[in-house]
């Protein structure tokens, strides 16, 4: 919070305001507000000011800051007029970092725009592609076309390799198809063995030719595939992308009923001339393609990578929050000074530079870049030319960077190759996580993710529940182990603990919130609470696992709880162990509409339920935590 006279002077800011921006207090009381924005965005803040100032409402605005240590943070300010002890008007602000929201949001964005499984753009993408590209079209006369291709007897290899097999040779074609086009073009992964290829600034005949070249470079292959294409025009009659990519469709669907393996025109029946041969570079870098997809371990795509790109040294690496570890070197590793093993500080690597956006992916020279000449490993390592592309893993979180560095200068390292090396990250991703050990640990991060979300949801609704639901899990995690309940129980304990009272996201705030006992309209409400947590924790895949024992956190040892009547060994044992640990807590709380209970009270009250409410187990072992406590 801060709070600021008419003219936007500080007059007083809380501890929360001083960590956002990372100045004291004393250092930010009697300055003017607009110092802690950018130049370009005081112009529209007084504006809004102004406005507030003249009657108008109060307001809300996402706002960069620059942090005391240099960073940018993204603030969610919301500005509202007060009157001060003096009838003063000031202007009052509450003050949200949104930095973190902000990120994950554009990392949501990304996502939705591709394919999770080739890394190519999706079908939702490739259609705003085609939409802005029939703007230009109509306005101003710009040329484009499309090309539609579906994999011939595709279903084949699924049935004959299982779906591994067909996920290997789908990232396969998207590397493939992606090495035969411009910067400028989009491919998109359009279904399940459908691709699509905008071509910008292409007449039809030439789209046609670049079709022919891929039906034929897939054919002349080492996996031998084939497909049928279909080729149209974006004209300025198209009604829209949909319409655009019907016409090709219909296309492409001629070529199969022609017998497969062949281009179609939209409207035409033409079977044009397919290239004699494959590129040899192209072949050569097919033939790396199926090697890494027959074999798809991390030791054949390094040598893929340095091999097909013409590098000294391939690597995978894994990110922890400071250091950059090689987990797996090809090539002359002395001549580098690097290994298996080796750790590196993260500001002192290009990748951590190429991850926060101020080193470009590809850099074919890099002693004569502005920014990565001048570094100390470009000289200590000899580096002069060097590629990486992230590794991430399917929950979209970092794992670590696919890379290769050469002691040379590699003329035309760009695009291309960080497409293709895109394509090989997905395949050591999916290499890791297959994993056993790597697997459960990404389950878990995931699972805790989801709680988390959940938990914060409800304390925005109501600090209170969250707090106290916070608090249970600490206990309840204790009673299990007193329990002397396995690991991976103690974990599902706390989960459910941490959710127990998720349910009362549904509950109304005159009740949520009520400072008074319920009425019997607002218990019947009240009790309704684990019905809805279940259903809530249910529709989450991570976390329907719990669902069962949300629903039974009310449950009593004689069958007198609610919703389902159950009794005794019925109720799951994390229900038990956490209805047992929210009683307590709630009699040892100070309560809206009461104060809290002393100790030998809630102590006495636990005995006397034991073996009517609350299992007999459960409290000897809670006993025994809060003894040792």
């Amino acid at each position: 919070m801060a709070v600021a006279d008419a003219d936007l002077v500080v007059a007083r800011v809380n501890e929360a305001f001083c960590r956002l921006v990372g100045h004291p207090s004393e250092a930010i009381v009697g300055l003017s507000g607009y110092a802690l924005m950018p130049d370009e965005q005081r112009e529209a803040a007084r504006a809004r000011i102004a406005e507030l100032l003249a009657g108008g409402e109060p307001y809300a605005v996402d706002q960069r800051f620059t942090h005391a240590d240099g960073n940018d943070v993204w603030l969610r300010v919301r500005v509202g007029l007060v009157r001060g002890p003096a009838g003063e008007r000031l202007l009052m602000a509450h003050v949200e970092d949104t930095t973190d929201h902000r990120r994950v949001t554009q990392r949501l964005r990304q996502l939705a725009d591709r394919d999770h499984l080739t890394g190519l753009l999706n079908r939702r993408r490739l259609e705003e592609e085609l939409e802005t590209s029939l703007a230009g079209v109509r306005r101003h006369g710009h040329v484009a076309s499309l090309i539609v291709i579906d994999l011939d007897d595709f279903k084949r290899i699924n049935d004959r390799g299982g779906h591994e097999a067909g996920d290997r040779t789908l990232c396969f074609v998207a590397a493939a198809l992606a090495t035969r086009v411009r910067a400028d073009d989009v491919v998109a992964r359009t279904g399940g063995d459908e691709f699509a290829i905008l071509l910008r600034g292409t007449e039809l005949a030439a789209a046609e030719e670049v079709a022919a070249e891929m039906v034929s470079m897939l054919e002349k292959g080492p996996m031998n595939l084939t497909m049928s294409a279909g080729v149209a025009a974006l004209t300025p009659e198209a009604t829209g992308a949909q319409s655009t990519l019907h016409a090709a469709d219909l296309a492409m669907y001629a070529a199969k009923a022609a017998g497969r393996n062949r281009v179609m025109v939209g409207g035409d029946t033409r079977v044009p001339a397919v290239p004699a041969e494959t590129p040899r570079d192209l072949e050569r870098l097919l033939g790396g393609l199926q090697s890494v997809a027959d074999a798809p371990s991390v030791e054949h795509t390094l040598r893929a990578v340095r091999e097909l790109l013409g590098m000294d040294i391939s690597y995978v690496t894994m990110h922890t929050e400071t250091e950059q570890v090689f987990l797996s070197v090809d090539g002359a590793v002395e001549s580098f000074g690097v290994g298996a093993g080796t750790r590196l500080p993260l500001e002192a690597t290009y990748c951590q530079g190429i991850l926060t956006g101020t080193l470009p992916g590809a850099m074919p020279d890099v002693r004569n870049h502005p920014v990565a000449g001048a570094m100390p490993v470009t000289e200590s390592a000899g580096v002069g030319a060097f590629v990486s592309v992230p590794i991430r893993l399917s929950d979209g979180s970092l794992y670590g960077t696919l890379c290769a560095a050469s002691h040379t200068v590699v003329d035309g390292l760009g695009k291309r190759d960080l497409q293709f090396l895109g394509v090989l990250a997905r395949l050591v991703a999916g290499e890791l996580e297959r994993d056993a050990a790597l697997r459960a640990q990404l389950a878990l991060r995931v699972e805790a993710a989801g709680a988390e979300a959940l938990i914060s949801a409800i304390e925005a609704r109501d600090r209170y529940t969250g707090e106290h639901s916070r608090e249970v899990v600490e206990l309840a995690a204790a009673v299990a182990a007193e329990l002397g309940l396995p690991e991976n129980d103690q974990r599902r304990v706390a989960q459910v603990a941490l959710l127990h009272d998720i349910g009362k996201l549904s509950l109304p705030d005159s009740v949520l919130g009520k400072p008074g006992p319920l009425n019997d309209d607002e218990i019947i409400l009240m009790r309704r609470h684990p019905e809805d947590g279940e259903r809530i924790v249910a529709a989450i895949p991570e976390l329907a696992h719990l669902a069962p024992s949300i629903r039974a956190e009310h449950e009593r040892w004689d069958g007198s709880g609610y919703p389902d009547g159950l009794s005794g060994e019925e109720i799951p044992i994390e229900s038990r162990i956490v209805f047992v640990c929210d009683a307590w807590d709630a009699m040892t709380s100070d309560r809206p509409y009461r104060a809290s209970m002393p100790r030998d009270e809630a102590l006495a009250e636990l005995a006397d339920g034991a073996a009517s409410q609350f299992c007999g187990r459960c409290v000897t072992a809670l006993f025994a935590v809060l003894a040792a406590g």
